[in-house]
């Protein structure tokens, strides 16, 4: 301890001392923490368990890289294609042996693929394809059709005299859009349950012919069973004849740079390109392989357009006439337009009009369903705007249409 003396004089008063006393500054204190016992670490893992995370379907194997190819293969076959054509003609210039090598490698791969995905839709039909498929609850009356255009539909062959024209040995049944769904879309399957299915999926992810039947349409359902039924052999090789198609049009497509404009070969191209189309249209309207049978009618009009306009095509080339061909190749741009614009048109129709006539017209709406929904809550505030409560259902559920619950009625 130190001290010290401070002396103040003041003018008014007398001398005074004051004596002050400084403690030396004090070594810091450590702060040991408290070890925690055991007990209290358990209560506190008891209280916050680790996440689970299912498997996501997307990652599961072969979905990403069949996906991928799906959205490349017509470009990657074209090019190849048209780039052998190139060398095999001899033209100039020539690239050499590695891009010729390097378009063989694409053109095997192309096929290597469509391969896989036939095996595995063939193992999957074998094993699987009956009990994974649901079928749609077929209705009794137009008035239990769900979609305004097939329940007008349902009802004209129904309820006019043009069902003696459709059906003149028995009555005619209404149309439900939808054929039905794959299992694992539902969620109840006993394979489906977690985190056994995960262990499962880890423990083989490379695996291509999967032995439960949810994991086999977890690796092909955004793929391969896209848009597809179990009904029929064509139903499930829908997505894969697809594929198909467009390979052997991105072949067509990459000789056609190759052939000499105006000759036989080039007629030849285009007929064959149209006769693609045309038939693969005539065969969606008449087999309705998708699962949807509107989006079916739908892709059967802009494949026939399409084939219509290669047919106009082919018939300008033939032409000698000038003005005539280029009046036939004007309607041929307008007919090739017409294709770009239907899938938008059935993406309009689903969200606009089929809401609308849900919304407007049968009072079906469960607003707090409709809440979490993007179109309710444009619908809600729309509703909102004129003064009008919605009563009526956003969108068809898988469940009701499956027979899973009671179908909309009431007049449309």
């Amino acid at each position: 301890m130190k001290s010290f003396h401070a002396r103040v004089d003041h003018p008014s008063s007398s001398t005074k001392c004051y004596h002050a006393r400084v403690d030396p500054p004090s070594s810091p204190t450590l702060m040991v923490a408290p070890t925690p016992s055991p007990a209290s670490a358990s209560r506190r893992a008891a209280k916050s368990p680790p996440t689970f995370r299912p498997f996501p379907a997307m990652l599961v194997f072969p979905n990403v890289p069949l996906l991928t190819f799906w959205l490349f293969n017509t470009g990657l076959t074209r090019c190849a294609t048209s780039l052998l054509a190139h060398e095999a003609r001899g033209a100039q210039p020539t690239c050499g042996m590695g891009c010729v090598l390097l378009a063989v490698v694409v053109l095997l791969m192309v096929g290597c693929v469509l391969a896989i995905g036939l095996v595995m839709l063939c193992h999957f039909r074998k094993h699987h394809c009956s009990a994974s498929w649901v079928v749609a609850k077929v209705p009794t009356k137009a008035a239990e059709v769900h979609d305004p255009l097939l329940r007008f539909w349902s009802r004209v062959k129904t309820e006019t005299c043009l069902r003696h024209i459709l059906r003149p040995c028995q009555r005619p049944r209404p149309t439900e859009r939808m054929q039905g769904m794959w299992a694992v879309l539902r969620g109840d399957q006993p394979d489906q349950v977690e985190p056994a299915r995960t262990e499962r999926l880890l423990a083989h992810p490379f695996r291509l012919l999967h032995l439960a039947p949810s994991d086999s349409q977890d690796a092909m359902q955004f793929h391969l069973l896209h848009r597809t039924n179990g009904l029929t052999l064509l139903g499930l090789a829908f997505s894969w004849v697809t594929m198909l198609i467009q390979v052997l049009l991105g072949v067509l497509y990459g000789l056609g740079t190759s052939l000499q404009r105006g000759g036989l070969d080039g007629h030849v191209q285009l007929a064959t390109i149209a006769v693609i189309k045309m038939g693969w249209g005539v065969v969606l309207i008449t087999c309705m392989p998708n699962d949807d049978r509107l989006a079916s009618t739908f892709l059967s009009v802009q494949f026939n357009l399409e084939g219509v306009a290669v047919l106009l095509l082919l018939l300008a080339n033939l032409l000698r006439h000038e003005e005539l061909m280029e009046r036939i190749l004007a309607l041929t741009f307008v007919m090739t337009l017409f294709p770009v614009f239907i899938p938008v048109l059935l993406k309009v129709y689903d969200l606009i009009v089929v809401n609308c006539v849900v919304h407007c017209c049968r009072r079906k709406f469960d607003w707090k369903e409709v809440r979490s929904k993007s179109s309710g809550r444009m619908f809600a505030k729309v509703a909102s705007a004129v003064g009008d409560t919605p009563t009526v259902v956003v969108e068809p559920t898988a469940k009701s249409m499956l027979g899973g619950g009671s179908p909309p009625s009431g007049q449309g």
